[in-house]
């Protein structure tokens, strides 16, 4: 399944203006991303999107919080590397464990 890129919260565009299109693997970790950020209950379209992490949460717990969230998502393990402050998450894929950092666009 390929998606569009996000970037800042908003689709990102190339200098032609047309959406950036992801590849299958790119998608996947976005899809994650997405998954580990959101607050689970608060996305209107979807009230099961999302996550219950919080800065507080220690990392066994967010591991098994993050990977609940990406559970319908095929993601297969993401493990949590740093949480508190940060939350940085490795990601499998087919080239192997990708790290990312989380961003949260809003109040956790």
């Amino acid at each position: 399944m390929n998606d569009v890129m996000l970037e800042n919260g908003d689709i990102k565009l190339d200098p032609t203006g047309a959406a950036v299109i992801l590849n299958e693997a790119e998608a996947k970790i976005q899809r994650v991303l997405i998954c580990a950020s959101a607050v689970k209950g608060r996305f209107i379209y979807d009230r099961s999107l999302g996550s219950e992490y919080n800065f507080e949460t220690d990392i066994k717990t967010a591991e098994m919080l993050i990977n609940e969230a990406a559970a319908s998502y095929d993601a297969g393990y993401i493990h949590v590397l740093e949480c508190g402050e940060s939350l940085v998450l490795g990601i499998e894929t087919d080239d192997g464990i990708i790290e990312r950092e989380v961003r949260f666009y809003g109040n956790l």
